[in-house]
């Protein structure tokens, strides 16, 4: 029997919609850690993901940004965190059919909360599309 977070606790059975690989619905985000201690992940988003015609929906930029933050802190940092915070300010439409490049790095760790950002780009473009931010608190898994 797979465990519940009813003992308040948190279980990864690698079924998270954004990452996880067990889930045939989800993104299946990819994540890779650069020399710089920032964190990224690619998105290329289709019809199907659409909030407005030809735009990623916003909320799907919201969960691929909490995702990336919330998986650079335990890739890099070795931290088990949940997200407490997040917050997104869409600067342009993010398209679809165009690979887009999430960024994360971490801005300031105040005892068991980390504040995160994230930008997030066309590929090959400096336009920040969105930006992201989130406060991660660290949990008992």
């Amino acid at each position: 029997m797979e465990k519940s977070s009813e003992d308040g606790r948190f279980y990864d059975n690698d079924y998270c919609f954004a990452c996880g690989s067990k889930n045939p619905l989800g993104l299946n985000l990819q994540f890779t850690l650069e020399g710089d201690g920032t964190c990224s992940t690619e998105f290329t988003a289709s019809q199907h993901h659409q909030g407005f015609r030809n735009v990623l929906h916003g909320g799907l930029i919201a969960t691929i940004a909490d995702d990336l933050m919330n998986n650079h802190l335990f890739r890099m940092y070795g931290a088990s965190t949940a997200t407490a915070e997040l917050t997104s300010r869409f600067k342009k439409p993010a398209p679809l059919g165009v690979t887009l490049v999430f960024t994360s790095r971490r801005v300031e760790v105040k005892g068991r909360i980390h504040e995160m950002e994230c930008h997030v780009r066309a590929k090959g473009e400096e336009a920040i599309l969105a930006v992201c931010k989130g406060r991660f608190i660290e949990v008992e898994f």
